[in-house]
């Protein structure tokens, strides 16, 4: 069996060596002959090179030779001599003494004066080196001629998506992809047309030995089409040689071509037409009438009932593209407004304001639900938002009146007390100003029985989190709360009054989870008109301060709700 012999890697480099020229070079102190020169088969590590031209001092560096690679050695340059180099291969890299200058043109400024190793290489050429002597304060120029490596001619090869597509190479037609052509060396614009179709073009660059391929993707030219149906039809589809491309009314661009149109509706019979489009700047129409079916008639009335018969606080989604609006009154929102739309068949969303003064709330939501029978219906609803109100001027408790009627001092009254007492003030008493602002998400599961299509019952359970801003009594807002629920010394404030950086408030938010459970009642009176009442009420958890004294009433939250509105659909 025959052996493989395997070439050994160099164990040792060189070293190119550059200075005033006939200057003695030493490399670790042995002569190695004088620049510019370069050494090979040095031994793989560090040496030291020393570079003792006459009459100047003795330049000496330190390098470290790697195995089959070049180190270079430059003394630096005391006089004003340079040396600029040309090339005429496109591309051409200038070295110096081993040091890359740059491309063709290059200048090196400030050269030693002496003989020096010029190189130059490109791609497709062959390198060349060439020995110079500089003069002191000499501006010598130097041109390089490389030779073209020599091979066979380079070649363009065009493939196209499109069969027979005209191939033009520097505005000379040349065939029909695919094709393969050969060229001169250098850069070629190449230009791929079809009929129908836009206009494709590359520039692609030849050398001896070196191909050049393009694969042209020729787009179709496109033609803008409006379809349109007449007019009740919902859910129409606009297709094209079979393939969906969009709802109708339709309006887009279409590849030129003869194509075959249909419009597709539920209820309705397939509506077709043969076009044949030209690339043309002017839109083409098309009117297509669909013929009903026999189901068509029964889904165009199901779907009027449903719209008609629709609901905005049951667990039914409102029908697709169907709008309402709610406008209501009630407790504690005093108003409220509330947009909502049908978004897909089992989802809805909405956007409402609401506000009882010291507080407008502005609400998100996301309805999503589906009617197992058709008198029953099951849902969920996530409810999200904040509010802002204008800032308020809070003083200090001073007194309260006790159960005979007498004024006592705010002070004597204990602590875990004063939350449920109604504090007033005197008149020299301090006001604070501080805002009023809250947050909170609910989610909330939902059940409704279905009156035909005369309304709907609906009873919900929901947890509530919310996170509120307010400094206020809940019996007087005019009164700053300094000791809450729980308290039972002297350090257990809530709000306290603060002199430093400036005078002022400073509380703490107060963060609420509450269970709730509410029902409604809601009847449509006509296609477009509902009215509804709904209920509810806190199941535990600690009253909203910020809901508390509403309207100069003595009462804090009454955990009891309560709304009447009417609803627009459109």
């Amino acid at each position: 069996m025959p052996a493989m012999l395997e070439p050994r890697a160099p164990d040792t480099g060189s070293i190119l060596v550059a200075g005033p020229s006939g200057a003695p070079i030493f490399v670790d102190g042995q002569p190695a002959g004088t620049t510019p020169t370069v050494i090979d088969g040095v031994a793989v590590g560090g040496h030291t090179v020393e570079i003792r031209p006459p009459g100047q001092q003795p330049y000496s560096q330190q390098v470290t030779v790697l195995a089959g690679q070049r180190a270079t050695v430059a003394m630096p340059s005391q006089g004003q001599s340079s040396l600029r180099v040309l090339s005429r291969a496109p591309g051409a890299i200038i070295s110096i003494d081993g040091e890359v200058i740059g491309p063709s043109p290059a200048v090196r400024e400030n050269l030693a004066p002496g003989e020096h190793i010029v190189e130059a290489s490109a791609e497709g050429y062959v390198a060349a080196r060439q020995a110079v002597t500089v003069e002191p304060g000499q501006q010598r120029v130097l041109a390089i001629d490389l030779e073209q490596i020599q091979g066979e001619a380079g070649r363009i090869l065009v493939n196209a998506n499109v069969d027979g597509a005209t191939v033009m190479i520097d505005n000379e037609e040349r065939g029909n992809a695919p094709l393969v052509a050969e060229v001169a060396p250098g850069p070629h614009a190449v230009v791929v047309r079809a009929e129908g179709h836009d206009e494709f073009s590359q520039t692609c660059t030849t050398a001896p030995g070196q191909n050049c391929e393009i694969n042209a993707t020729l787009v179709p030219q496109q033609v803008r089409v409006r379809v349109a149906v007449q007019g009740g039809v919902r859910d129409a589809q606009l297709l094209v040689d079979g393939e969906v491309v969009g709802p109708v009314p339709y309006d887009g661009t279409i590849p030129a071509g003869s194509h075959v149109l249909t419009v597709r509706a539920p209820g309705y019979e397939d509506a077709t037409q043969q076009a044949l489009l030209m690339p043309s700047a002017e839109v083409r129409n098309f009117e297509l009438t669909l013929a009903q079916g026999r189901e068509g008639e029964a889904l165009r009335e199901r779907l009027e009932r449903e719209r008609a018969a629709a609901t905005t606080h049951s667990a039914a989604p409102l029908p697709v593209n169907q709008a309402s609006l709610d406008l209501s009154i009630g407790w504690p929102y005093l108003g409220e407004i509330r947009l909502n739309v049908g978004l897909l068949e089992f989802l809805d969303a909405g956007f409402a304001i609401r506000s009882f003064g010291r507080l407008t709330e502005f609400e998100g939501r996301v309805r999503a639900g589906f009617r197992p029978l058709q008198l029953l219906s099951v849902g969920g609803q996530i409810r999200f938002g904040g509010g802002i109100g204008p800032e308020q001027g809070y003083a200090a408790p001073t007194q309260y009146v006790d159960e005979a009627g007498d004024a006592q001092g705010w002070s004597s009254l204990p602590f875990g007390d004063r939350l449920t007492q109604r504090p007033t003030m005197t008149a020299a008493a301090p006001v604070y100003s501080y805002p009023v602002n809250s947050a909170f998400l609910s989610l909330e599961l939902l059940g409704s029985l279905h009156f035909s299509e005369q309304g709907a019952f609906t009873l919900w359970v929901a947890m509530d989190v919310s996170s509120d801003e307010y400094a206020g009594h809940p019996l007087n807002s005019s009164a700053f709360l300094d000791y809450g629920p729980g308290a039972t010394e002297a350090s257990d404030r809530y709000c306290t009054e603060q002199t430093t950086p400036r005078t002022q408030l400073s509380c703490p938010r107060e963060d609420y989870a509450r269970a709730r459970l509410g029902g409604s009642l809601e009847l449509v009176l006509t296609r477009n008109w509902n009215v509804w009442f709904l209920l509810e009420g806190i199941l535990s958890s600690q009253p909203r301060r910020i809901m508390g004294n509403l309207l100069g009433i003595e009462a804090n939250d009454t955990q009891f709700y309560f709304r009447l509105g009417t609803t627009y659909k459109f």
